[in-house]
């Protein structure tokens, strides 16, 4: 199961995938900026526990360490 959200330009703004219909755990989360660039992504183990592995991309589409992804966010 999955939801997304989009900009009024038509780009996808977030998605995220659930592990089943009840929509309460969620399996993935990508997030997008307004240009269509993916700016973040989480994975979440079975019970809603977000791994090591979430990873992160400036708005040019380069992936970048958490720290300077979070200094763009401000």
């Amino acid at each position: 199961t999955s939801a997304a959200w989009w900009y009024e330009n038509g780009q996808m703004e977030r998605q995220y995938f659930y592990h089943d219909a009840s929509r309460r755990l969620k399996k993935k989360e990508t997030w997008w900026y307004e240009n269509g660039q993916k700016s973040y992504e989480v994975n979440y183990e079975r019970g809603g526990v977000s791994v090591p592995s979430i990873r992160y991309w400036n708005k040019n589409g380069e992936e970048v360490p958490h720290k300077e992804w979070d200094s763009m966010q401000r």
